[in-house]
């Protein structure tokens, strides 16, 4: 979990350099490529991260 609260508060602090647009599908696309480039890495996926696929997952920032 240690890498997706890191990852989320450096997109917190400057969202529109990590995200391009400062919106939640600009999120939602940024953490499924996290989620899969992790899976692409064989690194050990959390429970957190595993519904970044799903579409029903919501992330409130």
């Amino acid at each position: 979990m240690k890498d997706l609260d890191f990852l989320l508060e450096k997109v917190k602090d400057r969202p529109t350099m990590h995200l391009g647009h400062a919106d939640i599908n600009s999120l939602y696309a940024f953490l499924s490529g996290f989620s899969i480039a992790k899976i692409q890495l064989n690194a050990e996926i959390m429970k957190e991260e595993k519904h970044f696929g799903d579409s029903t997952f919501r992330y409130s920032i």
